[in-house]
């Protein structure tokens, strides 16, 4: 897998995941730059540090084995792969914009609403009281276990979750 490496919102090189055996290498090259420059992956809404590039010349270079261990300390989605001078903060990740909405289309039947208390069509409830929020999942349980509460609501078992 190779994904572009940002730098002040540019592109300015590559770097590339890839299987070795039991490892996972991770090499990158960028052009060179008058400071040291360290690379860092975002995704997951998280960011990592990979390393320091090596200046090699004209360019900067990263090559650094990861184990499964070190590897899955990494985001398991890797979103976007940025460059920053030594000295500079960590960028930070890029929120989405708060004021898009996504059109749904929804049955307008659901979900129900009686009192304090939403029904939806796959049976779920959702109730509120003055100081607990609940949530209520059917259930047919046999015979009662130790720390689920069971309620009962027009004739059907629900387990009760405190939210």
């Amino acid at each position: 897998m190779e994904k572009k490496i940002y730098i002040d919102g540019r592109e300015q090189g590559i770097v590339s995941f890839k299987k070795e055996g039991i490892y996972t290498v991770i090499e990158a090259e960028i052009p060179s730059q008058k400071k040291l420059m360290r690379l860092y992956v975002q995704g997951c809404g998280k960011t990592c540090v990979l390393g320091i590039m090596e200046p090699k010349g004209d360019k900067a270079a990263f090559r650094k084995q990861y184990s499964r261990i070190e590897a899955g300390k990494l985001p398991a989605k890797i979103e976007k792969v940025v460059a920053a001078a030594f000295d500079e903060k960590p960028p930070r990740i890029e929120q989405p914009e708060k004021n898009i909405v996504a059109e749904v289309k929804t049955d307008k039947t659901y979900p129900k609403k009686e009192k304090n208390m939403w029904l939806w069509k796959n049976g779920n409830l959702f109730y509120v009281t003055e100081t607990d929020k609940f949530l209520a999942f059917p259930s047919d349980l046999r015979k009662e276990v130790p720390g689920i509460r069971l309620k009962y609501y027009k004739n059907q078992q629900y387990m009760l979750f405190r939210y």
